[in-house]
């Protein structure tokens, strides 16, 4: 469908210039392909230099350290995804997380980033102890986390896009009937 979209966009005007970002592997699987593609940039993994010398510019040299005791951190995992490390986004939240142990997967590596820009402790990950807030109140840290995960946990289980708008939420999501009621207001 976003291929779709944007060949139709593209055709609108000779003059759309149009900059597309996608995995190699899901364009190669996309049923249709973009008609007016003029070039293509594919981005390799990062080198172990490349990486080594990141970690040094941030000064998070440290870290190597961590990358040597964790060597699937640099190594393709089954399903054909880059190591973790060579990819630049990932590499740049493992610096910014610091973490004093290896992460083993993207799931830790996101946790862990998550403990770090809330100012949350490991054990308030489980998700224990979360209550909803009064309208008059703002959030605590905790209770913005509990509902991102409960938005994301709604996202995943509706098979949605990862694109939350309000209008689009489903009213199964809306446990009581005031809820319901200010969803149609």
């Amino acid at each position: 469908a976003a291929m779709v979209a944007i060949n139709e966009y593209l055709k609108g005007s000779e003059q759309r210039d149009a900059v597309v970002c996608c995995r190699v592997l899901d364009y190669e699987l996309a049923s249709k392909k973009l008609g007016q593609l003029n070039a293509a940039i594919e981005l390799q993994p990062l080198s172990e230099g490349e990486i080594q010398t990141y970690l040094t510019r941030v000064q998070k040299n440290h870290l190597w350290a961590l990358v040597e005791q964790n060597p699937a951190l640099l190594q393709e995992d089954s399903s054909g995804m880059p190591p973790l490390l060579k990819t630049p986004l990932f590499l740049s939240v493992f610096a910014r997380v610091n973490p004093k142990v290896a992460v083993r997967s993207e799931g830790e590596l996101w946790d862990a980033y998550i403990v770090k820009q809330l100012g949350l402790s490991a054990k308030d990950l489980s998700g224990k102890g979360y209550q909803p807030y009064q309208r008059t109140e703002e959030p605590t840290q905790k209770q913005s986390k509990y509902y991102l995960i409960f938005l994301a946990q709604q996202l995943q289980r509706t098979e949605s896009e990862s694109e939350f708008l309000i209008q689009d939420i489903e009213p199964d999501w809306l446990t009581t009937s005031s809820q319901r009621w200010r969803k149609k207001c």
